[in-house]
């Protein structure tokens, strides 16, 4: 009997080929949604268009009701979110806690990994109603949420409203 003996390049190559076979089968275009949004509370630090990185002017030439929304941001436990999981059908969704500067209010969130749309529906808010205009457009976006983008450190939560450019609020881990 002939046999051939493999040339000395063929091993490398195959150890190659496994050790890259369960990274190539673990390949995903979706996103661990759970992973994402329950991955603790996010804190609102900004709240641009889509094609910005620079806070929309809110205010227009009112310099001190621009330093109290900042001021008001800046506070612990204002403008947070904090989404917990559930089990959907082939998406993410349950329940979520919104605090904005005197409001506080739950609701329900569903996402979808790979079209990375998101829905916030059945809010319901407690508290006085909103003066600043930070946490109306805050709660706004909320509201009309379309689609985020991010991982498990940041968020960023696509909003529109009619005649004006997407907006996104954007949040990281306090």
């Amino acid at each position: 009997m002939n046999q051939r003996k493999p040339s000395a390049g063929t091993l490398p190559v195959v150890l190659l080929l496994f050790v890259l076979l369960p990274l190539l089968g673990a390949c995903d275009e979706g996103d661990d949604v759970n992973e994402i949004f329950a991955s603790g509370t996010w804190k609102l630090t900004n709240i641009t268009t889509e094609k910005s990185n620079q806070m929309i002017d809110l205010w227009g030439a009112d310099e001190a009701a621009r330093q109290r929304s900042l001021n008001l941001m800046n506070q612990p436990g204002t403008f947070t979110l904090t989404f917990y999981e559930g089990e959907g059908d082939g998406q993410a969704s349950g329940e979520f806690d919104v605090t904005s500067s005197n409001r506080h209010g739950t609701g329900r969130w569903t996402a979808e990994g790979s079209s990375r749309a998101l829905r916030l529906s059945n809010l319901q808010l407690t508290g006085a109603g909103e003066t600043d205009i930070v946490a109306k457009t805050f709660l706004n976006g909320l509201q009309n949420a379309t689609r985020y983008s991010g991982d498990s450190n940041f968020l960023y939560i696509y909003y529109e409203e009619e005649g004006q450019p997407v907006r996104r609020l954007w949040f990281i881990h306090p």
